[in-house]
């Protein structure tokens, strides 16, 4: 055990994976349901870990992005793009604490900072990288730039991805508004306890920051604006199969509620322009993860999130060509879906103790 990851647990599930390689296939969901009440929310279901099912049940209020400086922050909504990049940050992260971790690393304290970059960069998002620990600079620099090449969120975003489409009927029940799991309190963070080089680099009115804090073994935190929501945090955790406590959505499926909300959003938004009665639409979108690829077993098996689909269904007056349409476009269309279909160069900054190490872009293999 090592900062709270179970390091022969990992070497356990290699093993058995080159065994029964069934268990090496990850399927993970996020679902999204829009409707004209005002009602805008993802949820977070079962997962297939191999041949175990695990029962998972987290819901998210959304809002509509993007958020604008001047807007208040309302702690407990998150923009479909927040999840998805929240997705790809926390995945990095996580990924670094392992890679520490089974290199026999002490960690003290590790944080990211992610945003999208601002117009004119060589890259599409930033990472700010700190770590504190008993690491040397060389070592950590190592680690952050191999973790860069495995974790499966953050390849699904700097590589191009397919997201296929399909329609669906509609749920039997309608979620109701009660059924929200909001953003947990936490403790807030004092601004010169804020250890990110962006924030010295920003100025009024630039872009908002996406901050996501470890804290033990699979354990993270995240902020949905570095600047003022600091009085609350969302839980980022893993199911109690993979080490985690069960306390909220892990990586993947945060990534993929954002998509399912994007589209819906999306969705929503077509019908409007094109006066359609639309009552509600939902989409569950979904993608896998092998183990092969994730572990660095099969160097041919890509690390990222495969398989990316997205079912529609719609209530309302839409005739099933109107739903095809709106559903082809929504999905075509949809912020996050851009994010995903197209590669999405990252510069990642690394720092160790507050000392700015280093610069990585991040790109396409």
């Amino acid at each position: 055990m090592k900062n709270g990851v179970n390091i022969a647990g990992v070497s356990e599930v290699a093993h058995e994976v080159r065994d029964q390689p069934i268990e090496a296939q990850l399927f993970y969901r996020g679902t999204a349901t829009w409707d004209a009440r005002g009602l805008f929310h993802a949820r977070v279901g079962t997962v297939t870990l191999g041949t175990t099912r695990v029962g998972r049940d987290f819901r998210i209020y959304c809002t509509s992005g993007p958020r604008t400086p001047s807007t208040a922050p309302t702690l407990e909504l998150l923009t479909p793009v927040e999840m998805f990049l929240v997705g790809a940050g926390a995945c990095l992260l996580t990924t670094i604490v392992l890679g520490s971790s089974s290199k026999g690393h002490t960690l003290m304290e590790g944080h990211l900072l992610m945003a999208r970059a601002e117009p004119g960069q060589a890259w599409a998002a930033e990472y700010d990288v700190f770590m504190r620990g008993d690491m040397k600079a060389d070592q950590l620099l190592e680690t952050v730039e191999e973790s860069s090449k495995r974790s499966a969120n953050h390849r699904s975003l700097v590589e191009r991805n397919t997201v296929a489409w399909s329609l669906s009927d509609p749920p039997s029940v309608m979620s109701r508004p009660s059924d929200i799991l909001v953003g947990t309190r936490d403790v807030a963070v004092a601004r010169e306890q804020w250890p990110f080089a962006s924030e010295r680099r920003r100025s009024p009115g630039s872009t908002r920051h996406l901050g996501v804090r470890w804290d033990y073994g699979v354990q993270l935190s995240f902020w949905p604006d570095s600047e003022a929501a600091r009085q609350s945090r969302f839980p980022v955790d893993q199911p109690k199969q993979f080490g985690g406590m069960d306390r909220g959505p892990n990586p993947q499926e945060y990534l993929l509620s954002g998509l399912a909300a994007s589209v819906c959003e999306t969705a929503a938004a077509l019908a409007r322009t094109r006066d359609i009665n639309l009552q509600e639409v939902s989409c569950l979108a979904q993608g896998r993860v092998d183990l092969h690829g994730l572990l660095g077993l099969n160097p041919d098996v890509p690390d990222k999130i495969q398989d990316v689909s997205c079912a529609l269904s719609f209530r309302g007056n839409v005739t099933p060509e109107q739903q095809a349409a709106l559903a082809k476009e929504a999905v075509e269309t949809a912020e996050v879906s851009r994010l995903l279909t197209t590669a999405q160069p990252t510069r990642i900054s690394i720092a160790k103790d507050g000392e700015h190490l280093r610069d990585l872009i991040s790109s396409e293999a």
